[in-house]
């Protein structure tokens, strides 16, 4: 039997909506917390693998069997250097939050390849209560980078080339006073920023907590002290783009091993290991700095100094009072303290 080669194909128009409808469906979630998902899921699935069962369609068992083996420290991760091609092992005991995220990514994946998992099965549920209970739910919170913390590090982080100090005090110093997560600050776009003599508005076109990308407008005011300005640090910093004929398009991009500077922005996780670099040059203790302690910084000395919560969310863009207070580091528990003064004749 031949092919009827007389019967149209689809129409390209046909072929550009259904395009279209798998780009409108991954945008379910973002970006970002695809790749997380992706990452979390190659670790199931090459468990799997070394256990001799399928992963894609797999069984609430087998999950739960996964989830306990994370908690367990019995699960193997390879990871190999993108530069030098070595490879490292790790296995260690995981958090409550990571085996958390590991399940809602295998959820995810099965819902992608059309093979649902219940969200409360008995058993996973079961597994999840008793990890949550033995290895508990407190998370390791990262430093606040306070304004004081801020000042500490811009006055003594140096770095060559010239450029290169300009830009990671740019990004530090821009995060910090806009109350920014990673995200955010990494999708910042030359034509995004609006300056006037008060500061700059920075237009954001969507963040996480903004599903629906409505946007947002952050306002960052001038400050006298040049070395603790943040408009001044980002005008600097768009003027040495000028100078390479960049005027447009990403604010922070990739540099290539020869120190060039490409079209791409930053990846978002090069900025987790150079901000514990900055800190370390400035002489202060890395090991609790991550990207989320410029964020907590700000919400911590705005706290401190007075503001309300309700002003700290509206900058920061929190949506729930419980997130945004727990941004508020103990730097604040001292303030209008209970129990302070009661021994007091």
């Amino acid at each position: 039997m031949t092919a009827d080669l007389t019967r149209p194909g689809p129409s390209p128009e046909l072929v550009e909506r259904v395009a279209s409808v798998k780009a409108y469906s991954k945008a379910t979630i973002t970006e970002g917390t695809r790749e997380s998902y992706k990452r979390l899921f190659r670790g199931f699935t090459a468990w799997c693998q070394q256990m001799g069962v399928p992963s894609l369609p797999s069984t609430p068992e087998v999950i739960a069997m996964y989830l306990a083996a994370l908690a367990d420290g019995q699960v193997v991760v390879r990871w190999t250097h993108p530069k030098t091609g070595t490879t490292r092992e790790v296995s260690r005991p995981r958090k409550a939050a990571y085996i958390e995220k590991a399940y809602y990514a295998i959820r995810f994946h099965h819902a992608e390849a059309g093979h649902e998992l219940p969200q409360a099965h008995p058993g996973i549920v079961k597994v999840m209560k008793g990890i949550r209970r033995k290895l508990g739910t407190a998370q390791k919170k990262a430093q606040p980078m306070t304004i004081e913390l801020l000042r500490e590090i811009l006055t003594k982080y140096h770095r060559h080339p010239p450029e290169n100090e300009l830009r990671d005090k740019t990004m530090l110093a821009l995060q910090v006073w806009g109350g920014l997560r990673r995200g955010e600050l990494l999708a910042i776009r030359i034509e995004d920023l609006e300056f006037s003599e008060h500061g700059v508005i920075v237009h954001l076109p969507r963040s996480k907590c903004d599903a629906e990308g409505k946007g947002a407008m952050v306002p960052i005011p001038r400050v006298k002290d040049p070395i603790m300005c943040p408009v001044g640090y980002v005008e600097r910093w768009i003027a040495h783009l000028a100078e390479l004929d960049i005027r447009s398009g990403w604010l922070f991009r990739r540099v290539n091993g020869d120190g060039l500077m490409g079209a791409q922005r930053m990846h978002p996780d090069s900025w987790g290991p150079l901000i514990k670099a900055i800190a370390d040059n400035a002489g202060v203790d890395a090991s609790r700095i991550t990207t989320h302690s410029p964020r907590a910084g700000f919400a911590t000395s705005a706290a401190h100094k007075g503001k309300t919560l309700e002003q700290i969310m509206r900058h920061g863009r929190w949506t729930s009072e419980r997130q945004a207070r727990s941004y508020i580091r103990p730097a604040t528990v001292w303030i209008d303290n209970a129990a302070e003064g009661l021994a007091d004749e």
